[in-house]
């Protein structure tokens, strides 16, 4: 056969070679529509090429149009967001599609989203209103066993998951290390017990007082070190309380009398060791109680003046000791007593609540092995261990309805290690009675006289208003009728509201107060011209940020502004305080006894 030339091959090819010219811009074109994902796919995964931005748009576009369509083959697709999406907008579209479609198998998510508390509000309010479209009933509680579908004039439970069994495995075995088994016991009479140790760093204020008239800005700066122990029981109690501080603070302080007439540029070195203890003993069944106390103060004062005005230079210097002892007693009613372990342990039940895992409510005796278990762990460094005791007791007592997830964990990590339950004292004490100023050693021009003695009246309130307002309410009132006669009054109420996230994480605090009184000297060796008869006044809003830490450590910042005696008062504030130890326990009276 002869063979075909190159030219009849070639006249042949350019037909084929057109005609596939033609068709490959078609098939280019209709390829990526025939391999484009659906609707459906697009809602359940982020398609290749698609950034985050233009998915999120596309899917809320989808689930509207799904629900609108009321399309029954997206039931499915709508669930998965229902379980599984907490931070975007679809999540609430979803939920109002599943309500318009109309689908039963909605009822048991939606219920479950209803019952979440830690969702945003408008989210379990969307939840409620989809219920309501499905004709069910929303249930404060998901572990009751779903919602209830109204109609017939009974509740019909819908397949909801029972206690113990949602999530999760049940509450782990037995068998599970509980590591507040070999914890000592605390006494069974125990009312309240506190420990503190912190130190005071790097305090600085800043103010302004019309009445120094040569150096109107002062700084007062200081250092100190506290400490503090109190075990209250229920006929009797003690505590003891000691602080060494330091202060340096320049100013003009020479308008006292004694100083004479020289005024200048002043600094002022103090130090200070105090110290008090108290034991108090309760009457019968009442919180009538008959009290003593002895407080031993030292204070070590130089005081150095220079003055340049007028080209003359001129020096005051005078070195002030004093050792005083105050001994005071009287009778008084009603305890002011730090609540904020129960405060702490009503955050964990609270947290339980909001993850809908708290199987009961817990009892006295549960309450108390949770508070005793966190006191023992107040100042280990981590917060494992407290979070580890506190899954312990809620397991052992029976208080989980299952396993705990890692969201709770971290509920109860910020929890257990929050500083604003450090101290939050709660109750109303009023007490009357005599103390004495004895000075026992004392060189000091500016405190003369043979000590104070005079009849007092105070009153301390600690109002809690759940777990993050609380109002503190003081008053003093006394008259010297030993020393320089005369009275003083002080009052001060400070409110603070402690911010926390909707996860329990805290967020520090802020606060807000008053203080004022009234004073009123009699004073015969004041010089010529100066009135003996002194009424002052005082009266200073003070307000204020603070960010707690652990074991009592604080950073703050604040400004204070009032009048003293007719003289206008501005003040800043920056206060550092690092704790090394600090814990607490408060039992209440009806805390059943241990057997």
């Amino acid at each position: 056969m002869a063979s075909r030339s190159p030219a009849r091959r070639s006249s042949r090819a350019v037909p084929l070679i057109l005609a596939a010219a033609c068709l490959i811009p078609a098939w280019a074109k209709a390829g990526p529509a025939a391999d484009a994902p659906s609707d459906l796919e697009v809602l359940r995964a982020r398609p290749t090429g698609m950034d985050d931005d233009q998915w999120r748009k596309r899917r809320r576009e989808i689930a509207a149009d799904l629900g609108e369509r009321r399309d029954k083959d997206a039931v499915d697709a709508l669930l998965e967001i229902v379980e599984t999406e907490r931070y975007d907008a679809v999540l609430s579209i979803a939920i109002e599609g599943l309500g318009k479609i109309g689908d039963p198998r909605a009822i048991e998510p939606l219920q479950r989203v209803y019952a979440d508390r830690s969702l945003d509000e408008f989210v379990r309010r969307d939840a409620g209103l989809a219920l309501g479209a499905l004709g069910a009933k929303p249930r404060e509680d998901a572990r009751l066993g779903g919602a209830a579908v109204t109609g017939g004039g009974d509740d019909v439970l819908l397949q909801g998951p029972q206690l113990g069994t949602m999530g999760e495995a049940s509450v782990a075995s037995e068998d599970e290390e509980d590591p507040t088994r070999s914890d000592k016991p605390l006494p069974a009479n125990l009312r309240a017990r506190e420990r503190d140790f912190v130190f005071v760093l790097g305090r600085l204020d800043l103010g302004v007082n019309t009445l120094s008239s040569q150096q109107p800005v002062l700084a007062d700066g200081g250092l100190a070190v506290r400490a503090r122990y109190l075990d209250e029981r229920h006929r009797w109690g003690w505590s003891v309380r000691g602080e060494l501080s330091g202060r340096v603070r320049n100013g003009d302080v020479t308008a006292a009398p004694e100083m004479g007439e020289d005024t200048g540029n002043t600094l002022y070195v103090g130090q200070a060791l105090q110290g008090a203890g108290e034991a108090h003993v309760y009457f019968g069944r009442t919180d009538v109680h008959a009290f003593g106390e002895l407080g031993v103060s030292q204070r070590l004062v130089h005081v150095g003046v220079d003055d340049f005005g007028g080209g003359q230079q001129s020096n005051l210097s005078d070195t002030r000791f004093a050792l005083d002892v105050v001994p005071a007693g009287g009778l008084g009613y009603g305890r002011y007593l730090n609540r904020g372990s129960d405060l702490m342990v009503d955050a964990v039940i609270d947290a339980l609540r909001q993850e809908n895992i708290l199987a009961k409510d817990p009892s006295p005796e549960d309450r108390r092995v949770l508070r005793d278990a966190i006191y023992r762990r107040s100042n280990t460094f981590s917060a494992w261990p407290r979070t580890s005791a506190v899954l312990a007791v809620l397991r052992t007592r029976g208080l989980l309805a299952r396993r705990a997830g890692a969201r709770l964990l971290h509920r109860l990590r910020s929890v257990v290690e929050d500083p604003s339950y450090v101290d939050r004292p709660r109750g109303v004490r009023v007490r009357a009675g005599f103390l004495y100023d004895a000075p026992i050693g004392q060189k000091d021009v500016l405190r003369r006289g043979d000590g104070v003695g005079a009849p007092f009246v105070q009153l301390d309130v600690g109002l809690q208003f759940g777990l993050e307002r609380q109002v503190i309410l003081d008053t003093r009132l006394w008259y010297d009728v030993i020393g320089i006669r005369g009275f003083t009054t002080d009052t001060g109420a400070t409110y603070t509201r402690f911010l926390h996230t909707k996860f329990h994480d805290y967020a520090g605090q802020w606060f807000a107060g008053v203080r004022g009184g009234v004073s009123g000297r009699d004073r015969d060796d004041l010089p010529d011209g100066v009135d003996p008869a002194r009424i002052g006044y005082r009266a200073i809003g003070h307000a204020g940020y603070a960010f707690g830490f652990r074991r009592g450590s604080q950073i703050s910042v604040g400004a204070r502004t009032g009048v003293d005696s007719g003289a206008f008062i501005l003040g800043f504030g920056l206060g550092l305080q690092l704790g090394l130890a600090r814990g607490s326990v408060w039992n209440p009276a009806n805390t059943p006894p241990r057997k």
